[in-house]
């Protein structure tokens, strides 16, 4: 898969987690958005996905399939 952005923040509770967003190489239309948190060694676990099925770009919702590279 492709990266895309990666947003990077800590919760109230001091918790680091991040949003990784995914294209799919085989499928550009495909983007997955990924939450993982910190675990003990600095290390990332993937605590959580789904496949975004529209995207909104400044207010207007449009289908992943839309975006270019």
């Amino acid at each position: 898969m492709t990266d895309l952005p990666t947003i990077a923040f800590r919760t109230d509770a001091g918790e680091q987690r991040r949003i990784r967003y995914e294209r799919d190489d085989e499928d550009p239309g495909e983007v997955h958005r990924i939450l993982e948190e910190r675990v003990a060694g600095g290390a990332w676990r993937v605590v959580g996905s789904e496949p975004l099925v529209e995207l909104v770009v400044d207010g207007e919702h449009r289908m992943p399939r839309g975006v270019l590279r």
